[in-house]
């Protein structure tokens, strides 16, 4: 039996659409946050900022670059580089700082909670990034919402 080139390529057209449409489909990968993200501190209102000089704070939140933070990395390793400085978020014994980004465990947090609260859980002291008002450190990772976070884009 000889089949003409025509019916040869209509045949294989519909083997092909046939293959596409009845794949199964892939999950979706959970969610990245977003590049230049905001994290803004739920008790006082107001965003975490890289102060230059390795320094952070709260302060005002803005669409300055000093406000946006790169979170980069697995859920349980993430790092936050700051977009103006380029440096990342650092715990010095509870002394919050931004510096070089390495694999130092003091420049890696562990994210949990929702996006409308946050936690940042230090991977080399074990405490959570927190704005107490007078300052940003780390402390207890507890419910009270000075050590929860607000992340927008």
């Amino acid at each position: 039996m000889r089949i003409l080139p025509r019916t040869l390529v209509a045949l294989t057209g519909c083997a092909l659409a046939a293959a596409v449409f009845t794949a199964p489909a892939v999950a979706a990968a959970p969610s990245v946050p977003p590049a230049g993200a905001t994290l803004r501190n739920r008790e006082t209102g107001r965003c975490l900022i890289d102060n230059g000089s390795a320094a952070t704070r709260t302060g005002p939140c803005t669409a300055d670059t000093a406000n946006q933070w790169d979170v980069i990395g697995p859920t349980t390793a993430r790092q936050l580089r700051n977009r103006e400085s380029g440096q990342c978020l650092t715990d010095y014994n509870r002394n919050v700082r931004t510096g070089p980004c390495t694999g130092d465990a003091a420049k890696k947090w562990t994210v949990s909670g929702p996006a409308t609260a946050r936690q940042y859980r230090n991977n080399g002291t074990g405490s959570c990034l927190t704005d107490y008002g007078s300052g940003v450190g780390s402390g207890p990772c507890t419910e009270a919402i000075a050590s929860h976070w607000i992340v927008t884009n």
